[in-house]
Order: C-alpha cells, then sequence, then structure tokens
C-alpha cells in the first residue's frame, strides 16, 4: 500500500499532465477530509484500540524517508503522500481500491443497497458494480460498504461516519472487546472534554459517542474483565492440553515407525550379509580341504 501510494501520489501531482488529471480533481483533499474523517485527527489521548490509523500508517514514515533519500529535492511532502494513502483505504473494494467512478457510489444500510462490487470476468480483471434489481432512471446508485460486518468503531475509522447501531455488527467486534472496552476513551463525558469545541471533526467524534457509546449497561468492573480473562485463560490451557496430547501421540507413532524402519533395516543387512557369510565359509573349507 504504501509504495502504491508513492506511485498515486506523484501521479497526481502531475496536474494536468496526468492522464487521470479529471479524476484526482474530484477526490477528497486534506482540508476535506480534516473535516470529519478520523485519519486526520491529532489527538494523542484517543485509545490505541480505537486510533485505527495510527497501525494503518505505522509503515508509512519509513517508506516515505527511503523514497526521500531516493528522490532528493524532488521528494513530495510527506502529507501528500498521508493523502494518498488515505484515499486507497477509504476508496477500496476488497483487493480493489480508487476505480475511477465506481468509488464515487454512496452507502446505505443493507436493505437499501441496489448494487453490488462483482467482477465480470473469470480472471477477475473487469471490475464493475452489478444491479441487484431493477433501477429508475436517476437513482443514486447505493453500494455495500461493509456496514453490516463492521461494528461501528471500524466504520467510523473508516469513512468518517457510521449507521445506527442496529445495521452494524456488534460494538467492539472487531478487536473482540465489550462494548464497553470499545467505547473506553470514547463515551459521551470523556469526548465533551476534548478541546477545539468549533472544530468539526471534534464535533464528529462528539456525535459518533453520543449514538455508540452512550447508556453502556454492560458490567466493566475489574472483576467482570477478570472473569473474561478467566475464561479465556481456561480456554487456552484446554487448547494447550490438545496440543500436548496430540504432540504425545506424534511421539509415539514417531517412535514406532523409527523402530519398524530399524528392523526393516536389520532384516535388510541379514538378507544380504547372510549369503555372503554362507560363501565365504564355504570357500574357507573347500580351502582346508
Amino acid at each position: 500500500d504504501e509504495q502504491l501510494a508513492l506511485h498515486i501520489a506523484e501521479e497526481a501531482a502531475k496536474g494536468d499532465a496526468s492522464e487521470w488529471a479529471p479524476y484526482f480533481a474530484i477526490m477528497p483533499q486534506d482540508m476535506d477530509y480534516a473535516a470529519f474523517h478520523p485519519s486526520y485527527l491529532k489527538r494523542e489521548s484517543i485509545p490505541g484500540h480505537t486510533n485505527y490509523w495510527d497501525g494503518w500508517m505505522s509503515g508509512l514514515p519509513r517508506c516515505y524517508e527511503h523514497y526521500k533519500g531516493r528522490a532528493g529535492d524532488a521528494a513530495l511532502p510527506f502529507n501528500k503522500i498521508y493523502l494518498a494513502m488515505v484515499w486507497l483505504f477509504t476508496r477500496r473494494y476488497g483487493d480493489v481500491s480508487m476505480v475511477p467512478l465506481a468509488d464515487m457510489a454512496n452507502t446505505e444500510p443493507d436493505a437499501l443497497l441496489n448494487v453490488a462490487a462483482a467482477y465480470n470476468d473469470t480472471a477477475m480483471r473487469n471490475f464493475c458494480l452489478q444491479a441487484k434489481r431493477d433501477m429508475a432512471e436517476g437513482e443514486e446508485i447505493l453500494v455495500d460498504y461493509g456496514g453490516s460486518s463492521h461494528d461501528p468503531l471500524m466504520m467510523f475509522g473508516l469513512y468518517g461516519f457510521a449507521f445506527s447501531p442496529g445495521d452494524h455488527a456488534a460494538m467492539g467486534q472487531e478487536n473482540g472487546v465489550s462494548k464497553a472496552e470499545a467505547c473506553s476513551g470514547l463515551t459521551p463525558e470523556e469526548v465533551a472534554i476534548w478541546p477545539d469545541d468549533d472544530d468539526p471533526l471534534v464535533k464528529n467524534y462528539r456525535r459518533f459517542a453520543a449514538t455508540h457509546c452512550s447508556n453502556i449497561t454492560e458490567d466493566a468492573s475489574p472483576n467482570a474483565r477478570l472473569d473474561r480473562l478467566e475464561n479465556d485463560l481456561r480456554e487456552t490451557n484446554a487448547l494447550l492440553h490438545e496440543a500436548e496430547e496430540l504432540a504425545r501421540r506424534y511421539k509415539t507413532i514417531i517412535a514406532a515407525t523409527i523402530a519398524m524402519g530399524l528392523c526393516l533395516l536389520w532384516f535388510s543387512a541379514m538378507y544380504y550379509l547372510l549369503p555372503l557369510t554362507a560363501g565365504q565359509t564355504e570357500v574357507a573349507v573347500a580351502e582346508k580341504e
């Protein structure tokens, strides 16, 4: 992804000289994302399990330094490469990214989707959006962004918005944690004390917190977390026991196989050596006579 982002940024920097200029001209820019998108939130206090972009972008600085060392003064600024990475992650259909026009489609909850990402050939090179039903002229194209499979936090992290809770997987599912743990640091009370009240991105986080991290009724006490850890430990121990039992069985099978092999080797040796020994004995007897 990092290398591809470098190439995309270089191509976009060509301006009108690029054959993709009309496409790049309608792409969101830094200032657009800064108004709503989590990839542009500059806040150290966001919990690591909710700040996906730190992980997704972790390899970019090193890649950029290598690129800068090769390109020298011609290197683009880091923010241009960062922007290209955000394009890649937010305009992706599975293993296909940044398909002009196709990546302009909006989304809605599953019941309202009217097209699906598909391939028109067995080689999976002819990507298209396929209608799921008859569509009226002028009807908006709505494609799946993974809303029902993503939990709200992942959806919000990727796209800067989320549907109603019932239109997503359970909160915390992406990280295997409870709702209380997923919302740690993002409850309405916690987000309310963030400064920058006029920052539209902070306001977006507050809307998300009010919708998805309010009225948490799960027991998030230390005892409840300890119970979950103990349950995980029991499951882990059970898996380890099964692994040890399999290892013991395999050791027995391996030992038996080696013993059988040694026996076969001994019999083979006897098969070839005994006639030779008998022949030597006959020669010795003949010489004595």
